[in-house]
């Protein structure tokens, strides 16, 4: 006898901004982690210039008094570029296996 309570679906689902940045929150630290991974392959070398284009959308959102994106915006980029900073003194001061970001 076949276990007949499982199906298979397939749907479509239109996210929007709201409910990714949900969805995102949910996921824990590793889970980002390989969500930025993915979004790199996905983007490839677009990824930089998509970066520009969300920074000036950031900031016409802050002129318009919605200060929310920028500040997450700065706040994920700040905290990476700082990390990337950290590594490279690491490097300069010769400590060997330590994880590191590179750009």
């Amino acid at each position: 006898m076949s276990d007949s309570r499982y199906i298979t679906v397939t749907a479509e689902a239109h996210l929007t901004p709201d409910q990714l940045a949900e969805c995102f929150w949910e996921l824990d630290s590793d889970e980002q982690a390989r969500f930025m991974a993915r979004l790199h392959q996905v983007a490839g070398a677009g990824l930089g210039f998509q970066a520009i284009a969300i920074r000036e959308s950031c900031e016409r959102l802050n002129k318009l008094g919605e200060y929310a994106a920028l500040d997450a915006f700065q706040t994920l980029g700040g905290h990476a570029y700082k990390f990337g900073l950290v590594n490279e003194r690491l490097d300069e001061w010769g400590i060997p296996d330590v994880p590191r970001v590179r750009a």
